[in-house]
C-alpha cells in the first residue's frame, strides 16, 4: 500500500486506486475495473468514431470544409487542401491555382470560378493539377466554372473528373 499526504492529512491509496491513476487508456481502466461495454456498464461508447477506429457512418452529413473569396488582382491563389474540400472566388483579374496543402488518397476538391463577364485567364498548377488544359479560358459568354478534382496519390496529383461551364 502507497501512502500519499494530502494538505493536513494522510491518505491511504490502495493498490487500485494507484493502477487506475498509471492506467494510460481508457482501455486500461476498464481492464482493472473489470468493465465490459454491454454486460456490466452501458456500452454508450462502444460505437464512437475515434481517429484511431473504424466505424459505419449512417445517415450523418458531413459538411465540406470551405474557402471563399475575390480575387481582384493576376496571381496565384495557394489553397490549403488539406483545410478545405471546396473552393470559390469571384474573379476580377487572370488566377493560376495552385496547392500547398497535404490532401489525402480520394480527397476530391470542388472549384467554383465566378467570372466578371470578362475574359480571364484561368492556370492550373501543372505539378499538381492534371489533365486541365480544355480548362483554361472564361470568356465573356462563359460567366461561371464548376470543377471536381480528385486527389490520385500514386501520381501526386489531382485529376479533373467532372466540369461543367456554367452553374
Amino acid at each position: 500500500m502507497t501512502d500519499t499526504k494530502i494538505r493536513t492529512g494522510r491518505i491511504s491509496v490502495s493498490s487500485i486506486v494507484k493502477s487506475i491513476l498509471d492506467a494510460t487508456t481508457a482501455g486500461g481502466i476498464q481492464t482493472i475495473l473489470s468493465l465490459v461495454p454491454g454486460v456490466n456498464v452501458q456500452a454508450y461508447d462502444s460505437n464512437i468514431l475515434t481517429a484511431s477506429n473504424t466505424a459505419t457512418v449512417t445517415n450523418k452529413r458531413i459538411t465540406p470544409r470551405q474557402i471563399t473569396g475575390n480575387h481582384s488582382s493576376a496571381g496565384t491563389e495557394n489553397i490549403a487542401t488539406n483545410l478545405y474540400d471546396h473552393m470559390a472566388f469571384n474573379l476580377s483579374a487572370d488566377i493560376t491555382i495552385s496547392d500547398n496543402g497535404t490532401p489525402t488518397t480520394g480527397q476530391r476538391l470542388t472549384v467554383v470560378l465566378i467570372s466578371d463577364a470578362t475574359p480571364r485567364a484561368v492556370t492550373w498548377d501543372s505539378a499538381k493539377y492534371a489533365n486541365t488544359s480544355a480548362f483554361t479560358a472564361m470568356t465573356t459568354t462563359t460567366a461561371s466554372k464548376f470543377s471536381i478534382h480528385e486527389w490520385v496519390y500514386v501520381s501526386s496529383k489531382w485529376r479533373l473528373v467532372g466540369r461543367t461551364d456554367e452553374l
